[in-house]
């Protein structure tokens, strides 16, 4: 990106080298290129902009030579904190016996090919479905069984109900790290 004015901006989210090497608070000059490599691990990063961006249409898909104007808010600049995402284990509620599988505990998960926002699917250690039940409420972060023994975590856009055995759901704090899961990459699981 090249600033058309002095700005003062804030990267965020999974970690990207930038050049020039900055650190989460990025003063731009008017003219000064900024160039952020996509990062390597996680998924998301989020950029801000002291003052704000002018609002744009949800739809409007960004393209190279797309000018982004400040929206010129008297806002005061403050030192932002960094937030990068760690690979800390995920914090695991236990669904149904108050106690957690041991196999979910001691395993490394690899994030399928297949994940989205409906659902963040895992291969690794494999579970026993249980019984087939009815459909039952289901909520983001859930962790099921599928019938072939691996793990799906419910996204945003998963269900509200289903029939899969639940053997857990993402503590709420840890719901970030699963957004900033990519396909091909790897996670654990913990107790709270």
């Amino acid at each position: 990106m090249r600033a058309l004015s002095d700005c003062t901006i804030a990267l965020s989210g999974a970690q990207c080298t930038t050049t020039p090497q900055q650190g989460a608070n990025i003063q731009l000059k008017q003219d000064e290129e900024l160039k952020i490599e996509p990062p390597q691990r996680h998924c998301r990063a989020y950029l801000a902009i002291a003052g704000g961006f002018e609002k744009r249409s949800w739809n409007e898909l960004l393209k190279t030579g797309t000018t982004l104007k400040c929206a010129n808010n008297p806002l005061t600049t403050q030192e932002s904190r960094a937030c990068i995402f760690s690979d800390d284990p995920i914090s695991v509620i236990p669904f149904e016996s108050h106690q957690l599988p041991l196999e979910l505990l001691e395993t490394e998960f690899q994030v399928s090919l297949q994940s989205n926002r409906v659902g963040i699917r895992l291969t690794g250690a494999q579970f026993d479905p249980g019984v087939e039940r009815l459909s039952e409420p289901a909520c983001p972060g859930a962790i099921q069984v599928t019938n072939d023994g691996n793990l799906i975590i419910l996204g945003p856009d998963g269900p509200t109900i289903g029939g899969y055995r639940k053997i857990g759901v993402v503590s709420n704090k840890d719901m970030d790290l699963v957004a900033q899961l990519r396909p091909g990459g790897k996670c654990r699981f913990r107790s709270p």
